[in-house]
């Protein structure tokens, strides 16, 4: 794809302290959660970033400036991994800034009756951590294909009405809109994205 940099018009709001915490089975959450850690750094924030599992348990969640928890949709339920950190450092996370991303496939759609069910996974998944995060987002996450056996890949199909050539991987994540939620997350200034497949060459 096309390469993409980012031009500060202006200095970005003060550094702050960052931990992403993200779900290491699914893929697409790691790219989210990774993609926001390189935005964050590009703001000269300091930033934490670790797969659930890795998380040291005496980590201070409550020191840092903003907590970001990524996970993904599973069988209707946010990953048992994250549901279970979120619970057992729920006080640490009421006391800063908690951003939830919800990455699911549901997320593909913009009608009606998927914002609903978002809302749903999101309400079932409150009141089983206790956690009430300040802002949550939802993102489209992917089919890796090539990375499933057989059997999940016909559940695949069956179950999510996902593309019937099995023999590549299809990414929904809009791109484009993780960049803008990190910006606003990340710069309170005005910001230049450029893209530098379409700027020509004397200019760079």
């Amino acid at each position: 794809g096309p390469q993409r940099g980012w031009c500060q018009a202006t200095e970005g709001r003060e550094m702050s302290r960052v931990l992403i915490v993200y779900a290491q089975d699914d893929l697409q959450c790691t790219k989210i959660a990774t993609h926001l850690a390189e935005l964050a750094s590009q703001f000269r924030h300091d930033v934490m970033l670790r797969a659930v599992r890795d998380v040291e348990k005496a980590l201070p969640v409550h020191l840092f400036d903003q907590a970001i928890v990524v996970a993904a949709i599973h069988s209707g339920k946010h990953e048992r991994s994250i549901r279970r950190w979120v619970t057992s450092h729920v006080d640490e996370l009421h006391a800063t800034t908690g951003i939830f991303i919800s990455v699911s496939l549901t997320a593909r759609d913009d009608s009606p009756d998927a914002a609903r069910m978002l809302g749903r996974y999101i309400e079932e998944f409150e009141v089983e951590t206790g956690w009430r995060p300040d802002g949550v987002a939802y993102f489209a996450g992917a089919l890796p294909y090539t990375t499933y056996g057989f059997l999940k890949k016909r559940v695949r199909q069956a179950l999510l009405g996902g593309e019937a050539d099995t023999s590549h991987d299809y990414e929904y994540t809009d791109w484009d809109a993780v960049d803008r939620f990190g910006l606003d997350l990340f710069s309170d200034r005005p910001i230049i994205i450029v893209d530098l497949a379409e700027t020509p060459a004397s200019t760079r």
